[in-house]
């Protein structure tokens, strides 16, 4: 969990992530990586994602779709 705290501080994370220690979330949405980025709706199903290093400008890229 710390490592999920000092990745938002780091990059100034203002979106709400999805974090499990267990790795049961990896498991249910089939992450092969920690470097992969998934995107989901408030539905939980997945709208958009990245199999690359956290990059803001795609996040914000990705958000604006669901804003409209």
């Amino acid at each position: 969990m710390e490592y999920a705290r000092r990745f938002v501080a780091d990059f100034g994370v203002t979106f709400t992530m999805l974090w499990s220690d267990t790795f049961a979330v990896w498991r249910h949405y089939e992450v092969m990586t920690s470097s992969d980025f998934w995107l989901l709706d408030s539905t939980g199903n997945r709208v958009g994602d990245a199999p690359a290093a956290y990059d803001p400008v795609l996040v914000e890229q990705l958000l604006s779709g669901l804003r409209t």
